[in-house]
């Protein structure tokens, strides 16, 4: 009995204690123990607090300032568009590698401004003195302050660097610089589209067009304006009237004076109409009856009265077109200058002329001097384009690189005498490439070596000469 009572007290008590209050819990917050090594990882979420934070506005970040030039330039040259640029410049002149190095760490730069106002830099490629090859110290200054490598500063104020191409340094310098172009060759035409911004789309004459009598036929001429279009060039045509350049229907054809003076409208309606876009033309080249009247078929069928007939109608086809006499020898006093002038002359009177086309094919062994050149230039009173340029070395002796050297100068000296004229409004030459050029080709002037591009295609002296002609006659800033 007393056991049951006990045991009724011990039950009574804990269902009392059930019933108590809950003591509350220590704040402190618990010890975390690591789990032991081959406890599972978890990763514990805390959820976010409830309180308000605070907000943070942090400050903004300076802005970073764009490169300068010289450190652009320095990024610049580790790419391999730098280094190639480099490169060529050191097989033009055959440098050897310890002169390679000195040119290749050792850049001057120069601001320079173009027309329109906008900012550039140009890195100056030099020659130390001490380092020019013995063929080359009496062309001192043709190592000297060689635009390479150009950089043009954007809106960003960002200056991006690039090759100094001739079409780039012509542009700035205002002076349109390009060549007679071959179809056939890719690289010649990869050259183009890099380096000119106009060129001599030729074989538009009769005999090109129409070598069977009422067979058409403009496909070559037409690849040529194509060309132009693709890659923003300005097309000069050559020629709408050369003797030269004549079928045998034409000549043979027994026609009247009447019937002549006809086909010779038609021709230059139908070519000029079929290029509307066209605005540079050659319309007579090389009236040759000044020495051989025999020479000049249209002389000898109608009298030097043709080339007014030509301009009236190419005046009256095209009448915004810019419409040009070609010939040679013509930037040199003489005979055919001499002739020049009254042809020009006589077309001023009627307003039909708009330019004469000088072809510059040089002897190199007696090249025209400077002032001749500008005075010649400034002669005739109408713009002047050049438009089948060559320096023919066949007169010129000695190793290879002094010929060149020689070459470049005059190259240099043309350059720079379009410019100060202030009247020319072209440079262009006769083909990329000396085994390509007419003098080697048809003329069998194996030696010639006439253009600013070898026989490989790769860059002479002469190309370096025109890059360096064009840099010094922009102003500094």
């Amino acid at each position: 009995m007393k056991i049951r009572l006990w045991l009724s007290l011990v039950i009574m008590f804990l269902v009392l204690t059930a019933c108590a209050p809950v003591a509350a819990m220590p704040t402190e917050t618990p010890t975390l123990t690591a789990p032991p090594d081959n406890a599972p990882t978890r990763v514990i979420i805390q959820p976010p607090t409830q309180e308000p934070t605070a907000t943070f506005t942090p400050e903004a970040s300076p802005t970073t300032e764009p490169l300068t030039p010289e450190q652009q330039l320095t990024e610049y040259l580790k790419t391999e568009d730098a280094q190639k640029s480099i490169d060529q410049f050191v097989n033009a002149y055959q440098l050897d590698a310890e002169t390679a190095e000195l040119v290749r760490n050792n850049f001057a730069l120069e601001e320079r401004s173009s027309k329109d106002g906008k900012q550039y830099v140009v890195a100056l490629a030099s020659v130390p003195q001490d380092n020019i090859p013995l063929e080359g110290q009496k062309y001192a200054d043709l190592y000297q302050n060689i635009p390479l490598m150009i950089a043009e500063k954007e809106e960003s104020g960002e200056w991006i660097w690039s090759k100094a191409t001739l079409r780039k340094m012509a542009d700035k310098v205002g002076m349109p610089i390009g060549s007679l172009l071959d179809l056939e060759q890719p690289k010649s035409l990869d050259i183009a589209k890099k380096e000119f911004s106009v060129f001599s789309m030729i074989n538009i004459g009769w005999m090109w067009r129409e070598k069977q009598q009422g067979t058409i036929n403009f496909s070559w001429s037409d690849k040529q304006n194509q060309f132009a279009k693709e890659n923003n060039m300005v097309p000069i045509a050559q020629h709408l009237v050369f003797t030269e350049d004549l079928p045998d229907w034409v000549k043979k054809g027994n026609f009247t004076n009447e019937q002549l003076t006809d086909l010779l409208k038609k021709h230059i309606h139908d070519t000029m109409s079929h290029y509307p876009d066209v605005e540079i033309w050659s319309v007579v080249n090389e009236a040759w009856f000044i020495n051989n009247v025999n020479l000049d078929f249209w002389y000898s069928k109608l009298g030097k009265d043709y080339i007014k007939i030509a301009f009236e109608t190419a005046r009256q086809e095209n009448p915004s077109a810019i419409l040009c006499y070609s010939d040679f020898l013509n930037e040199v006093p003489g005979k055919r200058a001499t002739w020049n002038h009254e042809i020009v002359e006589t077309l001023k009177e009627d307003n039909l002329i708009d330019g004469l086309m000088m072809h510059m094919r040089i002897n190199a062994a007696n090249p025209p001097k400077k002032d001749g050149l500008i005075s010649m230039m400034q002669s005739y009173g109408v713009p002047i384009y050049i438009t089948e340029l060559t320096v023919d070395l066949i007169n010129v002796s000695g190793t290879q690189e002094k010929r060149f050297l020689k070459q470049a100068e005059i190259y240099k000296t043309i350059m720079e005498a379009a410019i100060e004229s202030g009247v020319t409004k072209s440079f262009v030459m006769w083909g990329i490439g000396d085994s390509a050029n007419y003098l080697e080709i048809m003329v069998g002037k194996p030696n010639a070596d006439p253009t600013i591009y070898d026989d490989n295609l790769e860059r002479k002296p002469a190309y370096y000469a025109l890059l360096q002609a064009m840099f010094e006659a922009l102003p500094q800033n």
